[in-house]
């Protein structure tokens, strides 16, 4: 057991800054952080593929390792932490209704099993399932094999807290009811009450959120079923793909697995007949139940082929597409199902065979922890989209790189919003407790007024290229990433720095504290070409009201005054606004080839979004004047 466990902690605990960190999991964290500083005591947790809420378990579980330190890897490690004791627990159940032989197999084939190795070594509600569901079942097991009544208040309770961490965990609620039925003459009243009560009591933080009407309303339009169920066959292949530690290689991304697999012997029996003993495990588990009826290890191997074949039941006839972490829940079933079937024939062979027989599935386990090591080592230094993510170790370097220098921080990344973006919400995170804002930069360069550091994420070579025009190139440094990845961009300004701008000619602040500062240089205007247009404003005053969001218009006005393109978007969210601040923003937007006469215009302006209220042009006293601020002329090139 010792050995198991030391592999296990190996596999789960070490190499942690390879493991992904990206919008989910850093959702979970953000959540963990506030309700650990006190900021929120949340009464949902996150959502779900199919827009339903789930309970805050999870959260609170990860708020306990926050309280000690605030920091993505000590969250993984708890995860992992957490898993390492699954492995344990799994060993316990086999030893007791398996035996030793039964024990070690079950124990190892889920220490060394590629997805459930993968699956704890990630903040992730699904990764702590294995844990509860093994308690769910060791309780199970002592009151529905043993005769032992308390037990059942344990069970209850972690069937509740089970659900309440992934509703896959809804599928053991058949599994228990038939139990409770079944020995329902053997049950205490009293302590199935007792049991319910607890469980109830568990997750009233959630079912006051749920009372609320808004909550209702969410729900009702999220449960609008389908007319008809229908056979899902990915749950058939999700089932197996656990049980087997197969088509661990997707992680590689449909871009490069084919390359890593070129890095492999050839193994692919090895998942093969880790899923056949699984199957074989679980039909010589349920004919042990039925044969041996009211004894203790027949009883116990009915709960688990329940308990391993109920995911694989009720996910096969539903409405909603099915994913692979459904089945997190069903793994250690087919573990232990797996070392009842080594057990089984290893009972009915000589002892010669028997040490033969150990030592293949020995072989196996180490097999299945060789792929998983090739692969988190392919993981950690090779791109890998549409796949793993981006590894938690080089995000937390180039954070660490951004806060060296001692001032805010400007997270320059494809979206800026922590709930809808991946970088967004990763950053959020690694900077918790530091100065730092978030920007857009598909579509925008800040260049504040006071020192800063400009952390530029992949993806953001729009706001690259306006900072290389205002020199800042060669000022900054890279911080790469994997082989065939964009690197993170690191840029110190020091403040009022900026790229060439024609300024504007007459008044240009506007009644929102903003100043149309101009336009960049060289903007020509070529008939029947797309326009590269760049404009400049700066945050004279910050807004009171830092939600309000803003969009500026461009529209392409000839010499009299008609309209020929237009190119409308967003600016920065107003609550990363700082006065002082130079925003430039680049749009694109079509000259048809029969504009003109020349000389061109560009009308410029904001207004709020959605409410579209204009922001006018104010004069010195603060009197509107205009509606937009017009710049120019432009140069036309035939």
């Amino acid at each position: 057991m010792c050995a198991l466990l030391l592999l296990a902690s190996l596999l789960r605990l070490g190499w942690p800054d390879i493991s992904e960190f990206k919008s989910d999991e850093a959702h979970i964290a953000r959540v963990a952080y506030d309700l650990a500083t006190g900021r929120s005591i949340p009464l949902q947790g996150t959502g779900t593929a199919i827009g339903l809420p789930k309970s805050p378990l999870s959260v609170y579980l990860y708020a306990l390792p926050s309280l000690l330190w605030r920091n993505p890897l000590w969250l993984t490690w708890f995860t992992a932490a957490l898993n390492v004791l699954a492995v344990a627990l799994c060993w316990w159940f086999g030893r007791r209704y398996w035996g030793p032989g039964g024990a070690g197999c079950a124990a190892l084939l889920l220490a060394t099993n590629p997805w459930a190795i993968h699956f704890s070594r990630k903040i992730w509600e699904p990764n702590l399932l294995p844990l509860f569901v093994l308690a769910w079942a060791a309780t199970g097991a002592s009151v529905f094999t043993e005769g032992r009544r308390w037990p059942l208040v344990l069970h209850l309770i972690l069937l509740s807290a089970s659900i309440q961490l992934h509703y896959s965990a809804l599928t053991l609620i058949p599994v228990t009811a038939l139990f409770l039925i079944s020995h329902r003459s053997r049950l205490g009243r009293g302590y199935l009450v007792a049991g319910l009560a607890l469980a109830t009591a568990l997750a009233i933080p959630f079912l006051l959120y749920l009372s609320a009407p808004s909550s209702r309303t969410r729900w009702g339009n999220a449960l609008q079923l389908p007319s008809t169920l229908r056979f899902e066959v990915q749950s058939l292949r999700f089932w197996w793909v656990m049980a087997s530690g197969g088509e661990i290689h997707a992680l590689a991304g449909p871009a490069a697995y084919q390359e890593f697999l070129r890095t492999l012997p050839p193994l692919g029996a090895v998942p093969k007949i880790l899923g056949a003993l699984a199957v074989a495990g679980l039909c010589i588990c349920l004919w042990r139940g039925r044969q041996q009826g009211e004894d203790r290890g027949g009883t116990a191997a009915l709960l688990v082929a329940s308990w391993g074949l109920a995911p694989l039941v009720l996910f096969a006839w539903q409405p909603f597409p099915v994913h692979l972490h459904y089945y997190v829940i069903s793994m250690p079933a087919q573990c232990l199902a797996a070392g009842s079937a080594v057990a089984c024939l290893g009972h009915r062979i000589r002892p010669t065979l028997r040490r033969g027989l150990f030592m293949v599935v020995l072989w196996l386990g180490v097999a299945q922890a060789g792929v998983w090591l090739a692969l988190l080592s392919f993981m950690g230094t090779h791109a890998t989209p549409g796949g793993f993510g981006m590894p938690l170790g080089l995000q937390m370097r180039a954070a660490q790189r951004a806060v060296a220098a001692g001032v805010p921080v400007t997270v320059v990344s494809l979206g800026d919003d922590p709930a809808f973006g991946d970088w967004p919400a990763v950053f959020d995170v690694l900077l918790d407790s530091l100065p730092h804002r978030l920007v857009d930069g598909s579509r925008a360069a800040v260049f504040a007024a006071q020192p800063s550091v400009i952390l530029a994420t992949p993806g953001t070579s729009t706001a690259l290229r306006l900072y290389s025009q205002a020199g800042l190139s060669q000022a900054g440094e890279r911080i790469a990433a994997r082989t065939d990845e964009e690197p993170f961009h690191i840029l110190h300004l020091n403040g009022g720095e900026h790229p060439p701008l024609v300024p504007a000619s007459g008044p240009s602040q506007l009644a929102n504290g903003v100043e149309i500062v101009g336009h960049a240089e060289n903007t020509a205007i070529v008939p029947g070409q797309p326009l590269n247009w760049v404009i400049a404003w700066r945050v004279r005053q910050v807004p009171i009201d830092r939600h309000t969001t803003y969009h500026l218009f461009n529209h392409l006005l000839d010499a009299r005054g008609e309209r020929w393109s237009q190119a409308d978007g967003p600016t920065l969210a107003t609550e990363a606004w700082t006065e002082g601040d130079l925003v430039v923003q680049a749009f694109e937007m079509m000259v048809p080839a029969e504009a003109g006469p020349a000389p061109f215009h560009m009308r410029v302006g904001m207004y709020t979004y959605p409410g579209l209220q204009a922001q006018p042009v104010l004069d010195e006293t603060g009197q509107p004047i205009a509606e937009a601020v017009l710049l120019g002329p432009l140069v036309q090139t035939d």
